[in-house]
């Protein structure tokens, strides 16, 4: 495993793509999850329902809010 030093927990599948066999959601979404387990933001779905720009302010406003 590598440490990427990042200040957010960040879930990742492995290359094996377990996860996604497992579960199979599609269409994909971008989600963020705050420390108590709430959903803070849910894309649309995606690839083409991706707001980048939204998750981004998203990840932002919840490290306000938790700060």
């Amino acid at each position: 495993m590598v440490d990427l030093k990042l200040k957010l927990p960040i879930a990742l599948d492995e290359m094996s793509n377990i996860v996604d066999t497992a579960y199979a959601a599609l269409p994909e979404r971008l989600y963020l999850i705050d420390p108590e387990g709430f959903i803070r933001f849910r894309s649309d779905p995606g690839p083409w329902g991706f707001n980048i720009d939204a998750w981004e302010k998203a990840i932002d406003d919840e490290i306000k809010r938790i700060s």
